[in-house]
Parts: structure tokens; C-alpha cells; sequence
């Protein structure tokens, strides 16, 4: 039998990774590099609200996304938890003892508000009178604080839901971004000068409006528009990403962007002619680059 890998665990829901979870990330890295182990961060999937029975709320990102943050952060390896209802009725002592089922844990590193097991029995207190007993190390680290309140991924979710995207940024450590896939569309932009890349997602913790920001495509950063929502001048009312993507031509039809949200511009709109849409996207791409000259 192979043996288990000495890990520090990084213990959180890890919802979005903004700069609470980041902190206990780092935390935990630095203890896994003074004990040689790796630091792991052990995280929530997707589905947990559900799973709780509490109301569906948008998730802020998606594992794919969360996994790429936490890794950034300095997590070497990140676990997802099942979201069943089988593994939320652990007891405390279950929840650590199936870690020990994973991994040969030598350390736990989690914020000071954290709670695990069923219905949240345990505490950062707990969990630090449980290491001291079972020879591991455990580090509580501080909440991080903006204006008097916790650093949470409900305020976060909260100034998204509202278009507050450059707020969010602040607490998130970076811009609020997606990845997907160009697919075809309409092709109404390219017809008016304004070409977009189209990505389906009816979903998003972001509020439907029209953005300022960035797309990342084969490794290069272009400034852009991001409209996200329907259509109602040319009478679509399926929701969807529309990137005007700034100074960029070229054929991505298949392949993987990353679009940041950096600012809101504006609600969507109906306008009563093609014509008077344009003149506001020419106003919104004046906007876009002012907000870029002033970041330089």
C-alpha cells in the first residue's frame, strides 16, 4: 500500500478565493514549506447551497476557475468535497478523520470564523484543541477586514448582483472574470462595426448590463466591451455574453477567452434604431479607453 502524502491542509468553503481565502492559502503554503509537506486546499463543490436546502444562489466561479485561483495563491493540490448529503452529515471527528483517509495530515490552516461537520459543529477552536492532541499543527488565521466587515463571498455576491464589479475587484484581489468557449452568433455586431465573440451563460453572479474590461485571447490582454444579458434592439431575448473585443480580428470561433469585468458602463437597452445603438457603443468605447488611459 502506497503511502499517503504529507499535506497541510487549507480548509474553507472556498467559494470565490478572494483575499480572506487567499490569506489562509498563503498561511498554509508557508507552514507546508517549514514541514516539506504539500499544501492542499480543501474546498466545496459546486451544488452545496442545494445540498444544504438552502436557495440556489449563482456561483461567483466555477470549480474550473476557483481551482485555477487557489493554485495561484500557493495550494499545490486542491480537493473538492462532495457535495452529497451522505458527506455533509459527518460529525467534527468524521470530517477530520476522512482528511487522515486522503492524506497524512501534519498541519490545518483555516480563518477564525471557520465551522465543519454536520450543521457546523465544529470550530476554529475545536479544531485547534483536536491538533494539539493529535500531535499536528494548526494556524488560525485572522478575518480580513474592509470598512469595519468581514472580507465574505455573500458581500461579494452581493456588489456583483449590483454591477459593482470594480468594489468586488477590491475583496476578490482581482477583477470578477469568466471563461467559455466563442460560439457563433447573429452576427448583428459585425453588420454595425462592432463585432463581438459570443459566450452562452444565462447564469452569472454578475448583474445583466453592459461592461468595461479586458479579454484574454491566445495570451494576450485586449481592452473591450462586455455585455451581458439580451439583446432587445434586434429582439433576442436569450441571455449571453457579447465581447466587443478592441483592436482584434481574428477568427475565434471554438476557442477558450477569459473576460475580466473591470467597471459597469451602463444598462441594457432597447434603442429605437440600429443607428442610435451604434453612436452608443462609440460612446462606450471612448469611455472604455478614458478608463484605460487613467490606469496607465
Amino acid at each position: 500500500m502506497a503511502e499517503k502524502t504529507e499535506a497541510v491542509i487549507a480548509l474553507g468553503e472556498f467559494s470565490c478565493a478572494h483575499i480572506g481565502h487567499k490569506a489562509v492559502i498563503s498561511a498554509a503554503a508557508k507552514l507546508a514549506d517549514e514541514l516539506c509537506a504539500l499544501p492542499v486546499a480543501f474546498a466545496f463543490g459546486e451544488g452545496l447551497s442545494e445540498a444544504l436546502g438552502k436557495p440556489r444562489v449563482p456561483a461567483i466561479f466555477g470549480e474550473a476557475e476557483r481551482e485555477e485561483l487557489l493554485l495561484k495563491a500557493g495550494a499545490k493540490k486542491v480537493v473538492f468535497a462532495p457535495t452529497t448529503k451522505e458527506f455533509l452529515s459527518l460529525g467534527k471527528i468524521e470530517f477530520l478523520e476522512y482528511l487522515d483517509t486522503l492524506f497524512s495530515v501534519k498541519g490545518y490552516v483555516f480563518g477564525e470564523d471557520y465551522a465543519f461537520g454536520r450543521k457546523g459543529e465544529g470550530n476554529a477552536d475545536f479544531l485547534c484543541d483536536y491538533a494539539a492532541r493529535n500531535g499536528k499543527i494548526a494556524i488560525k488565521v485572522p478575518l480580513i477586514k474592509t470598512e469595519g466587515e468581514k472580507v465574505s463571498s455573500t458581500e461579494i455576491r452581493r456588489l456583483l448582483s449590483e454591477g459593482l464589479v470594480d468594489k468586488a475587484a477590491r475583496l476578490l484581489g482581482e477583477s470578477y472574470f469568466i471563461k467559455g468557449v466563442v460560439e457563433k452568433g447573429r452576427e448583428e455586431g459585425r453588420k454595425i462595426g462592432f463585432p463581438t465573440a459570443n459566450l452562452y451563460f444565462d447564469d452569472l453572479a454578475v448583474k445583466e448590463g453592459v461592461y468595461y474590461g479586458r479579454t484574454k485571447v491566445f495570451g494576450k490582454e485586449y481592452l473591450s466591451i462586455i455585455n451581458y444579458g439580451n439583446c432587445p434592439t434586434f429582439s433576442l431575448e436569450k441571455k449571453l455574453v457579447e465581447v466587443n473585443i478592441f483592436d482584434f480580428s481574428q477568427d475565434i470561433y471554438g476557442e477558450t477567452i477569459t473576460v475580466f469585468f473591470d467597471g459597469y458602463l451602463r444598462d441594457i437597452k432597447k434603442f429605437d434604431s440600429v443607428n442610435e445603438l451604434t453612436e452608443r457603443l462609440e460612446e462606450d468605447t471612448k469611455i472604455t479607453r478614458s478608463k484605460a488611459d487613467k490606469k496607465r
